[in-house]
């Protein structure tokens, strides 16, 4: 059956399906005369309320300069959520805008399923989840961030959907996590202690009651599961 379509205000575009979601494609024509040109600006926008997101869409693509106000936007959330950072040496300042550059990249921001709160993947083309193993770096960065939803909205997520019981490979495991799915592939981590660094950085009330109890539930199952032995030494296999 045919894909869904959008108004463009040009030409109906179509959704193609394919077997594979990689290679579904927006397809339109257009007829351009000899010698001639034609000025196109194209506005992609995702969002669960279809009407909002299409008046976006539309605004960005009527407007004059659609590329240099969506920089302007997109800058805006640096001034006013990234620390400032002022060094003497050019490489230096280079690196910290940089890094926080690959903060707001790797922001997803879904506010549905497993992502309820926001999250940062480890990457985008590859590693586009929440994944145990870069969580505590990921944490100990974010946690300079302006706004402390960012740093516990990664937590929450993580708590939210622990593995409890038999579920996992131990009771307690965070787990690897995906908006609609977790799977219990494991990476060794510290994420309990790059959690309590977020709560010195940002104190909340709420942190020993919500996420401090599921911070010990993993870390007791994850010495039961390694360190049968007790010499804090853990036993690990797979990828670790």
């Amino acid at each position: 059956p045919a894909g869904p379509t959008f108004s463009s205000g040009i030409v109906e575009l179509e959704v193609y399906p394919e077997t594979d979601f990689t290679e579904r494609f927006l397809g339109a024509t257009i007829a351009i005369p000899a010698n001639g040109t034609k000025a196109l600006t194209l506005a992609l926008c995702f969002g669960d309320d279809s009407v909002k997101t299409t008046a976006r869409a539309a605004a960005l693509a009527a407007h004059p300069d659609a590329l240099s106000a969506h920089a302007k936007e997109y800058a805006q959330w640096f001034e006013k959520f990234a620390p400032r950072f002022y060094a003497p040496d050019p490489q230096m300042q280079k690196m910290w805008v940089y890094r926080w550059f690959v903060a707001r990249y790797n922001l997803a921001e879904i506010g549905i399923g497993n992502l309820k709160e926001p999250a940062f993947y480890e990457g985008r083309q590859y590693y586009s989840r929440v994944i145990q193993y870069s969580t505590p770096h990921i944490l100990d960065e974010t946690r300079w961030l302006r706004d402390s939803r960012f740093a516990y909205g990664h937590i929450n997520n993580l708590v939210a959907s622990q593995f409890k019981g038999a579920a996992g490979k131990f009771d307690g495991e965070f787990p690897f996590l995906y908006v609609n799915s977790r799977s219990d592939l494991w990476y060794i981590n510290w994420i309990d202690m790059a959690a309590w660094g977020v709560y010195k950085t940002h104190p909340r009330a709420e942190f020993f009651s919500t996420i401090a109890p599921a911070l010990e539930r993993n870390l007791r199952g994850m010495v039961a599961k390694y360190d049968g032995d007790h010499d804090y030494l853990y036993k690990l296999g797979g990828v670790d």
